[in-house]
């Protein structure tokens, strides 16, 4: 989208934020996919081992995130169409919607991080847990 220079210093500002929210989450998205694979290299070991109940919590928690992931993004995709819109006159810039959106975004963003950090420590603990055990009944 090309950004006009009529356009107000809250539009750019809130532009220039959607644009970095959307790099942060489409390396969430990514992450996410990485934490997935991990757990499935590790699946049937855990599974058969006193952390399935952990994996169950992990994975199920993993899909949660994944939905507010694409919940998240498709707010900043209606971010998107609106600033188009107004670049294009379709509608007025309205002040209040836009400080409102980014107080939204701002606040899933803030989850969406947290709840990924979480989940990435519980998934690393997990598979740390079972390559030490892996390598106890090996040695």
């Amino acid at each position: 989208m090309k950004i006009a220079s009529s356009f107000s210093p809250l539009i750019l500002q809130h532009y220039m934020l959607i644009k970095k929210w959307g790099s942060e989450l489409e390396f969430l998205k990514i992450e996410t996919s990485f934490l997935h694979r991990l757990l499935d290299e590790y699946f049937i070991r855990l599974m058969n081992s006193y952390l399935a109940d952990d994996l169950k919590m992990s994975g199920e928690r993993l899909l949660k995130l994944e939905k507010e992931l694409s919940r998240t993004d498709a707010v900043m995709m209606r971010q998107f169409k609106e600033m188009k819109w107004i670049a294009t006159n379709i509608i007025k810039e309205n002040k209040n919607r836009i400080t409102e959106a980014r107080r939204e975004i701002g606040y899933q963003m803030a989850q969406v991080t947290l709840e990924f950090r979480a989940i990435r420590k519980d998934i690393f603990k997990l598979v740390e847990t079972q390559k030490h055990q892996d390598r106890l009944l090996v040695g």
